[in-house]
């Protein structure tokens, strides 16, 4: 490999990949445009073969831009803990919308969204397991495959899908209450002198009626023996 065959320019990434049988590559990512009035860097042919160290040396002696990407691909099966149990905790439900990363042509980092469709085993011979155990539908196309089962601990669970879900419950409870608050005993305001004979009136209105005053009997009678005294005199 050579700088003239490679036609490197200042901005050029060099991509270290691991293929399956453990042979180590080296790759180039072109830059998207080139960089003005910087020296372009000087990579040997030996320099490209001892490794990452040397290009990052030889480049720094020229005063060059150099990047280094590193992405180790390590088995699908080995997660890291504290990921795998904030996945399971999240318990994603039929309907739950999620986000999920991707790595394109690129080596740039794309999100597509989607809504989980089905909660079940990925085989029956790993029952209960969480291992692509939710079945999901994604948002339009992809120039990239997308798997049709995922695990949760490879999507992150959108906010607003939980926002709608406590709305609904919020407005399951308020229809409860009101529910509860018709359905009350509210025992009317009686004034003396009257009765009601259904004590088991169910009303959310409470009635007042009008305070009849007592007699005052003294006052008749007083006003009785002057009218008996007056029919007398005549």
């Amino acid at each position: 490999m050579s700088l003239q065959k490679k036609k490197l320019v200042a901005g050029d990434s060099f991509v270290f990949l691991r293929g399956e049988n453990g042979e180590s590559r080296i790759g180039i990512s072109k830059a998207a445009h080139q960089q003005r009035n910087i020296v372009t860097s000087l990579v040997s042919k030996q320099s490209m073969h001892n490794g990452v160290v040397s290009t990052a040396l030889n480049a720094t002696k020229n005063k060059c831009m150099f990047v280094v990407i590193y992405k180790p691909r390590s088995s699908q099966f080995l997660v890291n803990y504290d990921k795998f149990v904030d996945g399971v905790n999240k318990k994603f439900r039929i309907g739950s919308r999620f986000s999920m990363k991707f790595e394109g042509k690129d080596l740039n980092e794309i999100r597509y969204n989607g809504r989980v469709v089905a909660v079940r085993d990925f085989s029956t011979h790993w029952k209960d397991s969480e291992w692509r155990s939710l079945e999901v539908q994604w948002d339009g196309a992809a120039t990239i495959p997308r798997p049709d089962k995922v695990s949760p601990w490879e999507i992150e669970l959108l906010t607003h899908s939980s926002n709608i879900l406590k709305s609904d419950d919020l407005k399951h409870k308020r229809q409860i209450e009101v529910h509860e608050f018709g359905s009350k005993k509210w025992p009317p305001t009686v004034s003396q002198g009257q009765e009601i004979g259904n004590s088991s009136i169910q009303s959310t209105m409470r009635y007042s009626f009008p305070t009849i005053s007592k007699p005052n009997n003294n006052e008749q009678m007083v006003q009785a023996m002057k009218s008996v005294n007056h029919n007398r005199n005549y």
